[in-house]
């Protein structure tokens, strides 16, 4: 079978799915975008395997059956509704996010603040912010082992809880600092610019404070999306606002960091990072995690299927009295002989493991279920705050970009911070206070 033809079986699935569902709901939702970065994982399979490999054919099927089965029941599912609620257009949600009230404005203003007093105390206790330091010694000509420093920010000497502030530093301080600077231009504050610059400097230095690009990128995302929503901005121009503060931002990091030292050196100019940069974001959406995915496929070929143990120690890695599942660092070390970074196994390699062929069949079709409920959730809320909207395009991201990984990756990357946000925005719109449910709740909590 030629790499042609699987590149055609690869991309299928997720065109047809564009004529028949995203044509009428758009592209700014959780469902169209799980498909397209699966159709990344898919087509970076195709690229990376070696059909002569033995197990080339059982990571094609892994890459490419899931995708098929997850655009068949999406499709299903849409043609039902459509029938059942009498609309072929589904009309995709946008300008249609309140101005924050006064209260709206205090939570939000609390939640930024608590996330900046936690993530500077964090930065303090690990001794260094990277994003920081790269900025010195622009001036100062300082280098420094970016490296191991990236390492030493997740893996000091003394554990400093890096997941859970991981919530704070690249969730909730980067999400009320959209929602606030989006309510400042929405009022027209007369300090809105002076505002906008400061809470997009603080996101910057706190999403990049680790020196690693994942987070800025994922959290890109989430502003693109609820610029869609809030602005109700046409196609392109999210896109081109995202690009326009994403490149120079990426371009500037990268300089910064060292990461392209050797572009600039070998082309006597900076402008050899920008080939660079281009090149490390198209290998890392077809190509990194596509070959970490197939390592660990072939790490994982002699175990026995686990029956879902190894996404139970996932969860249990979420607690700071579990490590949680060795899988990707054991792949790692495996590879590389050394446990100083990890290599992921793909989400569909990852329902393989735990839950055999069965899984590879049901859990897309449980996954078109819940985008589907997800998208029908969103579409249907005929208005929403700042925080709740904020919110809505952080659970959209999260899981529309999981694509690699048990399901704790996707609270790592902030699912449950976000749905939090979704939850108080939403209590707010209505008039509730998100303190008076959780008194009532501990109430009952006391009484039982």
């Amino acid at each position: 079978m030629t790499t042609a033809l699987l590149m055609i079986l690869a991309t299928l699935p997720p065109v047809a799915h564009a004529w028949f569902v995203q044509r009428h709901r758009g592209l700014f939702n959780v469902d169209a975008i799980f498909v397209w970065f699966q159709w990344t994982m898919a087509v970076g399979a195709v690229l990376v395997v070696d059909l002569d490999e033995p197990l080339a054919a059982r990571f094609l099927v892994l890459s490419i059956l899931p995708l098929a089965i997850y655009c068949l029941t999406s499709f299903v599912l849409f043609w039902r509704s459509t029938r059942t609620d009498g609309e072929r257009e589904t009309h995709p949600r946008g300008g249609r996010v309140l101005p924050m009230t006064g209260v709206e404005m205090r939570w939000a203003w609390g939640i930024f603040l608590v996330s900046a007093v936690i993530t500077i105390a964090y930065f303090v206790a690990v001794g260094y912010n990277v994003f920081l330091l790269g900025i010195r010694g622009l001036f100062t000509g300082e280098t420094f082992d970016y490296t191991t420093l990236r390492l030493e920010s997740y893996a000091p000497s003394r554990y400093l809880f890096p997941g859970y502030v991981n919530q704070f530093r690249n969730v909730l301080l980067p999400a009320t600092a959209l929602a606030l600077a989006w309510n400042a231009y929405r009022d027209r504050h007369r300090l809105r610019h002076v505002l906008a610059a400061f809470f997009g400097a603080a996101s910057l230095v706190s999403l990049m404070g680790t020196g690693q690009r994942g987070a800025f990128v994922l959290f890109l995302l989430v502003t693109i999306v609820f610029l869609r929503w809030a602005i109700a901005l046409r196609f392109g121009r999210p896109l081109l606002i995202g690009a326009l503060v994403a490149v120079p931002a990426l371009f500037f990091a990268t300089l910064l960091l060292g990461r392209s030292q050797a572009d600039i050196e070998e082309g006597g100019s900076r402008f050899g990072a920008v080939a660079t940069i281009g090149q490390e974001l198209l290998e890392r959406f077809f190509i990194v995690n596509q070959r970490s995915g197939y390592d660990a496929v072939i790490f994982i070929q002699d175990r026995s299927t686990v029956w879902g143990q190894e996404w139970l120690q996932g969860i249990a890695g979420l607690t700071p009295w579990s490590s949680g599942s060795p899988l990707a660092k054991q792949v790692f070390e495996h590879l590389y002989g050394s446990d100083r970074g990890t290599s992921p196994i793909t989400l569909w390699g990852s329902v393989y493991y735990n839950f055999w062929w069965w899984g590879v069949v049901l859990v897309p079709i449980l996954l078109a279920l819940a985008t589907a409920w997800l998208v029908r959730r969103i579409e249907r809320t005929p208005s929403t705050s700042a925080l709740e909207s904020v919110g809505m395009a952080g659970v959209t991201i999260v899981l529309g970009t999981w694509v690699a990984g048990a399901p704790d990756q996707m609270v790592n990357n902030g699912l449950v911070a976000f749905a939090v946000l979704w939850w108080v925005g939403a209590r707010l719109r209505v008039g509730e206070s998100p303190l008076a449910v959780l008194s009532t709740i501990r109430r009952g909590w006391r009484r039982s």
